[in-house]
């Protein structure tokens, strides 16, 4: 078996991600325009706080992967560190994670996760962001 497990780091939303004052709206029950105003004031400002905060637990967000802890068989784990914490190092330890499980024999084993559906998710996402496969 292939053992797995990650962690992810939150970080700034991309600018894709964030809506311009013009496509916030107030609810429809707001009617006074002052009330509207300061609604959409208050979403514009809250946004990049409120995406920051869930992008550890959405890779489309842009949370970044700092380490995979990864145990072979019997063979005592390993931890794969991003050694800078931003996405260029999550690209190299995204590459190592990816030649490890391609290793000849790997193919054929379970993978696990401690997270299930979440680790394999979130790496193949983060994986596809850097153009592994």
């Amino acid at each position: 078996m292939i053992y797995l497990d990650i962690e992810t780091l939150a970080q700034d939303p991309y600018e894709w991600a964030i809506k311009p004052d013009n496509e916030i709206k107030a609810p429809k029950t707001y009617k006074d325009p002052e009330k509207i105003a300061a609604y959409i004031a208050e979403a514009a400002a809250g946004q990049v706080a409120e995406l920051r905060a869930r992008s550890s637990l959405d890779p489309l967000l842009g949370g970044i992967v700092v380490c995979v802890g990864i145990a072979v068989r019997d063979a005592d784990p390993v931890v794969l560190l991003n050694e800078t914490s931003d996405e260029a190092g999550e690209g190299t330890l995204l590459r190592k994670v990816q030649a490890g499980l391609l290793r000849p024999g790997n193919n054929e084993l379970p993978l696990v996760s401690w997270n299930g559906t979440f680790d394999w998710r979130w790496l193949a996402i983060r994986a596809l962001r850097h153009g592994l496969y």
